[in-house]
């Protein structure tokens, strides 16, 4: 494109908030880039890959499963089915469509965690904090010490941080190079041990796993040796 072209459209996307012009007068994107891939995410086609595998998930083990997807600093469920083990109430919503903040959700913190450095590092400091739980890390060096430890972990764990006696454990859902989504389980301590239902986390796997390769993902040893764009795993 011109010159003037490309300024016009950066002009536009700097209104709109999708970039940003640091102190070099260089243009970086912000992290309202994420709300272009829920718009994507948010289409029937993950939900309806992922709701028969979830419902299979759900039957064996008994727990309820959410799918989640990044928005900003909170997560969106795109789709929850309660389990028959405890209360379908755990302290928060659990309707399709409700939001909780990423810092103090396992699905949150995983999904954080595989954002590009300067995206990630942003987000932090555009987030506010706030007590949810008996366990909620509230220091944001704690926050990244936090996600720079789960980032390569196929299961995260969200200990009483959301909520008094809620367990969360997530697994990465990917298409192509990225992480889009997440799989997880829902619990309370009156029904289960955060050791027991860490037992589950290689169902909650397989189940994600399965997904991804219903989404056209393949693991590096299935696919020719090719970097994925922006250094994502």
């Amino acid at each position: 494109m011109s010159r003037s072209t490309t300024h016009r459209y950066v002009l536009t996307l700097t209104k709109l908030g999708y970039l940003k012009q640091d102190t070099r007068r260089k243009y970086r994107l912000t992290v309202r880039v994420t709300t272009l891939g829920m718009a994507a995410m948010g289409s029937t086609t993950l939900r309806e890959h992922a709701r028969p595998l979830v419902e299979e998930l759900v039957r064996r083990c008994g727990f309820t499963v959410i799918l989640a997807a990044l928005d900003g600093s909170e997560i969106v469920l795109l789709d929850c089915v309660q389990g028959r083990r405890g209360p379908r109430r755990i302290g928060v919503s659990q309707e399709v469509g409700s939001r909780l903040p990423v810092w103090c959700t396992a699905a949150g913190k995983l999904l954080v965690a595989q954002l590009p450095e300067p995206v990630q590092q942003e987000l932090i400091r555009e987030m506010k904090l706030k007590k949810r739980g008996p366990k909620t890390i509230m220091s944001k060096g704690k926050l990244r010490k936090e996600l720079i430890r789960v980032r390569d972990e196929s299961l995260v764990v969200g200990d009483e941080e959301l909520a008094e006696g809620r367990y969360s454990i997530a697994a990465p859902v990917r298409s192509s190079c990225e992480v889009i989504a997440a799989v997880g389980f829902d619990a309370h301590i009156s029904t289960i041990s955060l050791k027991d239902l860490l037992r589950l986390g290689p169902h909650l796997i397989s189940v994600a796993d399965h997904l991804s390769a219903r989404l056209g993902y393949r693991r590096a040893d299935e696919r020719p040796s090719l970097p994925c764009a922006g250094g994502a795993r």
